[in-house]
This record gives structure tokens, sequence and C-alpha cells, in this order.
């Protein structure tokens, strides 16, 4: 399993770039860490990934697969994303808002909901409406529901945000877990610190076209795909 962006380029005007060029390779198992100040692409970087946001230029591909070529019903099982600030409004109770995350609620996709619902201890939220939920609350669970997707890549917006030091950690212990399954995980925070034992690799956005990529303290770099 792989994530490679070559050469990617994206705009949200398709005039002036937010990020020129970027290219890198992530592999089953490895936790990226995004970092950089506010507002210098980061999350723009985790939404192209997600196929929210097309290039203007370059390609994403998990497993061969070209993320802005695919559709988004299908893209589904290629990667999940976890916003930063879950806005849900809906009466749905918890329960029913992670089975949709399932394809056929089968009994081995029950178990996954139940192993992640007991690692984010948020069994006593389970049959309450999302919209009664705090935000921190909410967080849990909309990260619940990301990890329970299954898929080959997850995608995190400052995990941390809206929750406190014991549910952060239990969110760290979740994404080991992610990782341990061989899924490719990608997330956005400005507390390097609090994550160092978490990933391996990390990208530091300096600017739309300057970029410190490294792995255990070295620069790392994508391979040529001319297959593709």
């Amino acid at each position: 399993m792989y994530l490679s962006l070559i050469d990617v380029t994206l705009s949200y005007d398709r005039k002036s770039k937010v990020i020129s060029n970027l290219s890198f390779d992530l592999f089953s198992g490895d936790v990226l860490l995004i970092s950089g100040r506010n507002g210098i692409g980061k999350t723009t970087v985790i939404k192209s990934i997600a196929g929210l946001i097309k290039p203007i230029s370059g390609k994403i591909l998990i497993d061969g697969y070209n993320v802005s070529l695919i559709p988004a019903y299908l893209r589904y099982f290629l990667v999940s994303f976890a916003q930063q600030s879950p806005s849900y409004h809906s009466p749905i109770k918890v329960i029913e808002f992670l089975q949709m995350a399932t394809l056929d609620y089968s009994l081995k996709e029950r178990k996954r909901i139940q192993r992640f619902v007991k690692m984010l201890e948020v069994e006593e939220l389970l049959y309450k409406p999302l919209n009664v939920l705090s935000e921190g609350q909410k967080k849990l669970v909309l990260l619940c529901r990301t990890f329970v997707q299954n898929t080959k890549v997850v995608l995190l917006d400052e995990p941390e945000a809206f929750l406190d030091i014991y549910n952060q950690k239990l969110v760290i212990d979740a994404i080991k877990e992610v990782s341990s399954e061989g899924k490719i995980v990608v997330f956005v925070s400005h507390n390097q610190s609090f994550y160092s034992e978490l990933y391996n690799k990390k990208l530091d956005i300096i600017s739309s076209e300057k970029f410190y990529l490294h792995s255990n303290g070295e620069a790392f770099y994508r391979r040529v795909y001319e297959k593709y």
C-alpha cells in the first residue's frame, strides 16, 4: 500500500498557488505529521489527498489510483477524513452515525465499531443524538467513525482540537492501532512534541514552494513512478 504526491500544485482560485510542486511517498504503517504556521497550506494538503481539492497540476496516487479521477463514492473506500471542527446538528444517534461508516454492518464491522468505541471510551454516548453532544464529544465520535471506516489512508486535521489531555492520549492509542493495521495516517498538528513518539515522518511547510520532509531525522523523497 502506498500514497504518493507527485509534483502536486494546489490553489483555491487557480491563480495564487497555496502549494507548489510538493512530492513525497508514504507506505503501509507510515504516520506523517504535517506542521507549519497558520494559513500555510497544511489543511489544503490533506483536503487534496481526500479528493476535496483537485490539484492544478501533478498527481495524488493511492495504490496507483489517481484520487482526482475517482468518484466520491469510490474514494470513500480509499480515504477517510476527520475535519478539525465537527459541526453536526443532526438528531441521528451516535451508534447510527458509526454504522453508516460500514459497508454492510457485518459481524466483522460490528466488532470493529465495538473496538474503537471502547478504545475512545464513547460507550455512554452511543444512544445519544449527535446534536446534544459537546464539541469534545462530537470530535471523539467523528474520530471514532473515521477509524471505523477502515480505509487505506486516514486523514486527521488537528485531532487534538476540543479534547483534553486524557482524551488526546486515547486518540494517540487509536492512531497507533490503525497504523499497526497497515493504514497510512496523515495528520495536521501544531503540537509536535506531544506526538513525537507517534509519527515516523514529518512534513514542515515553510512556504508555498519550500518544504522540509523528514524520516527518522533524515530527509525522504518520492520515488519515480514512470508507469504513471
